[in-house]
């Protein structure tokens, strides 16, 4: 893999209006643990006009076969005690490439009368989004040699996934969350 990947930019907070029963929280947790490493994102879409959230949650779908894992060795000095200092190998464990990803935003109308659709009586509609976040991250480091990881759903999974609009007409709405790298 191409190793020029431009690393993230840190998440800026901003200040946002929501609405009322309009957040959602898909797999939220408060106390993440620190051994986790966190990749922020955000999406700003606009909602047309004569339309409005649904209070469905939004959908998002990655795709992790971008990803390489890579292992690295360096020498590392260090004191020890009555000893002076030793040279040691120091492993590192490094995750790179990009994870594109796909969001569905829920919206319909806000009055059906002379709204139609040509597939059944239901006028709501899916708004689609993609983006790419590009990793470079070192996961962990380690004086043993490190074991092999596997680059999968159940250790790169997506958390705080939050809707919130930015106007004061709800017609820009914010959606952020994290990926979460979960290698011990």
């Amino acid at each position: 893999m191409n190793k020029d990947y431009p690393k993230h930019n840190q998440y800026e907070p901003q200040t946002i209006l929501s609405p009322p029963d309009m957040s959602s929280n898909l797999n939220s947790f408060t106390d993440l643990p620190d051994k986790n490493h966190r990749l922020p994102f955000s999406v700003i879409m606009t909602i047309p006009k004569g339309f409005h959230m649904q209070k469905q949650e939004p959908k998002l779908v990655y795709d992790v076969s971008y990803l390489s894992m890579i292992k690295e060795t360096g020498k590392k000095s260090i004191e020890i005690d009555h000893c002076g200092h030793v040279e040691v190998d120091l492993h590192a464990l490094k995750i790179k490439g990009c994870v594109p990803f796909f969001l569905n935003l829920f919206v319909e109308p806000i009055h059906t009368q002379n709204m139609y659709t040509t597939t059944n009586q239901d006028a709501s509609l899916s708004l689609c989004c993609q983006e790419t976040v590009y990793i470079d991250h070192i996961l962990k480091y380690s004086a043993s040699t490190l074991p092999h990881y596997v680059i999968d759903g159940d250790h790169i999974q997506v958390r705080h996934l939050d809707v919130q609009t930015i106007d004061a007409d709800c017609q820009t709405v914010k959606i952020s969350g994290m990926f979460l790298f979960e290698y011990e």
